[in-house]
């Protein structure tokens, strides 16, 4: 059973790869009284269907008792359609406040300690032209920006997705043809990019259930491997000096070229910005301990 007690210390956790349909289950029934959990489906059938499929012997047994009644009281389902009313969703959802007028639907007793995303990938099969690879993470990003929001200690986010390593949606949308074009060139069409590779960077850690055992065995089991995502700041300072050698480099071979001073100009400007708003980050005191003195 995944549950957190079993996991790292984390605050976004990206999990794909093929896990048992009941692992989201456990994970949101794991988080200890009186927190709550938020899960986001995108099918409430796919869902059932997919735990119907691949019993949980554990969730079979204790089903009905009140152990598991109360756990599963503090988790609350939401199945958005699409990502519009995911998004939507999202941006509605409220801690009561006395001064505010209460929407039973999306106004929340307090805020949740785990917020689980399961199968935000569904939005995207079969691939259509009007989502890329910001579709997604934007989906992403409005996952995270709910969990500041919404909980002064930011609370843990999850997201379980199956298919995410399949996933693949080009970076820019096809341009509409034009009247003028006598014939598409093959080369203009974007070429599909893997989403997974962009999503890793926006999780603090991130993990693949890999399958153990033979295909054809009934103890074929799913172990999950669990890395970090990496030193993203080192990362930035890298991509942000070998930007700044290739205008230096350009400038040299063009004479003194201004326009490539001006690059480097702005280059450095966003540099020293982005290097401004980390250090301004480290200084914030630990969102636990603002809790506390908002307490006191």
């Amino acid at each position: 059973m995944l549950r957190l007690s079993s996991l790292p210390q984390f605050k976004s956790l990206l999990v794909y790869g093929p896990y048992h349909p009941s692992a989201p289950i456990h994970l949101s029934l794991s988080v200890p009284p009186p927190h709550s959990t938020l899960l986001f489906s995108p099918s409430r059938d796919a869902l059932l269907q997919a735990l119907q499929g691949h019993p949980d012997e554990w969730l079979n047994t204790h089903s009905g008792t009140g152990t598991l009644a109360s756990m599963s009281s503090r988790v609350t389902v939401f199945y958005p359609p699409s990502p519009k009313h995911l998004v939507a969703v999202l941006s509605l959802l409220r801690v009561h406040d006395v001064s505010v007028p209460v929407a039973p639907k999306v106004t929340l007793d307090r805020a949740p300690a785990l917020l689980v995303l399961h199968e935000p990938s569904a939005y995207f099969f079969p691939e259509q032209e009007e989502y890329t690879v910001s579709s997604y993470l934007l989906l992403i990003t409005h996952v995270l920006s709910t969990a500041e929001y919404l909980s002064s200690r930011s609370f843990d986010v999850v997201v379980f997705d199956t298919r995410l390593d399949q996933l693949k949606l080009p970076v820019l949308r096809t341009p509409p043809s034009s009247a003028f074009d006598e014939r598409d060139d093959p080369e203009d069409v974007p070429r599909p990019e893997s989403v997974l590779f962009f999503a890793a960077k926006y999780f603090e850690l991130s993990g693949a259930f890999q399958l153990r055992g033979q295909a054809d065995s009934d103890l074929q089991t799913s172990v999950l491997a669990l890395h970090r995502t990496g030193q993203g700041e080192i990362q930035i300072d890298f991509a942000f000096a070998l930007l700044f050698l290739v205008f230096a480099w350009s400038a040299y071979l063009t004479n003194g070229n201004i326009h490539f001073f001006i690059l480097m100009a702005i280059e450095i400007a966003l540099w020293a910005s982005m290097k401004w708003f980390v250090q301004e980050l480290r200084m914030l005191p630990d969102s636990e301990e603002a809790a506390q003195r908002k307490d006191q």
